[in-house]
């Protein structure tokens, strides 16, 4: 079975909207939230903040990439045995 390229670009591109506004709007939600901190009295709340940030995103970046590799030898194995 071959797959005609442009259906399925097609659907990767359908797919992949919602990620590509979220990845455009996060960092100016991240900046809006360091300048709001950022005027407050309690220098705390910022570093706070900063650190939170830091441990979030090492939590959903781990998460995130033992997610592409098993799911890379998912669809190896299963491109392999004919199964798609």
């Amino acid at each position: 079975m071959v797959l005609k390229p442009w259906p399925v670009i097609k659907d990767i591109f359908s797919l992949s909207i919602s990620p590509i506004i979220s990845c455009l709007f996060h960092p100016a939600y991240m900046l809006m939230n360091n300048m709001v901190l950022g005027r407050q009295s309690d220098p705390v709340q910022l570093a706070a903040f900063g650190l939170g940030s830091l441990t979030n995103g090492i939590f959903v970046l781990s998460i995130g990439v033992c997610f592409a590799n098993g799911m890379a030898t998912l669809t190896g194995q299963a491109y392999g045995a004919g199964e798609f």
